[in-house]
């Protein structure tokens, strides 16, 4: 059996280790009646967590260093920083929220969701935004993320 790297990619908001887990502890802030069960099972990839706007839900993907490599993120909104276009993010574990829509499927060119950043923004800010920090740096963190994983 060949062993190979196969490319992702996506419109995604990019969150720290850090971040995640503090965004975990504000979720279940939030949600008190999740059973420790429900918590603990955070770890697994198939758990829906509940829309920061409660209108339903969506799903974190954990990138980690251990089977991913050449993790980027450009940028959407780079008017305030155009240096600062490409993020190169290899070396480091982190957590991904992936838009609802994908741009470049057929579906998406005969039925666009987003006509522009505002709607991506919003997009994320509607599954996030209370359970991050009031000044997260949301225009540095959204944008086409690319990474490889080892399969």
């Amino acid at each position: 059996m060949s062993q190979y790297y196969a490319g992702y990619h996506g419109i995604g908001c990019v969150l720290s280790v850090e971040e995640f887990k503090n965004f975990l502890t504000s979720y279940f802030t939030k949600h008190p009646d999740l059973t420790e069960k429900e918590q603990e099972e955070v770890g697994i990839k198939e758990y829906a967590f509940k829309r920061s706007n409660e209108n339903g839900i969506f799903h974190i993907v954990e990138i980690s260093t251990d089977y991913a490599d050449g993790m980027r993120l450009l940028r959407l909104n780079k008017e305030d920083d155009p240096a600062g276009y490409c993020v190169d993010l290899r070396g480091k574990d982190q957590y991904v929220v992936f838009s609802d829509y994908q741009p470049d499927t057929l579906e998406f060119i005969r039925h666009p969701k987003y006509h522009d950043y505002e709607d991506i923004l919003k997009e994320f800010k509607g599954k996030l935004e209370s359970y991050l920090p009031e000044k997260f740096p949301w225009d540095e963190r959204i944008g086409n993320y690319s990474y490889a994983c080892y399969a």
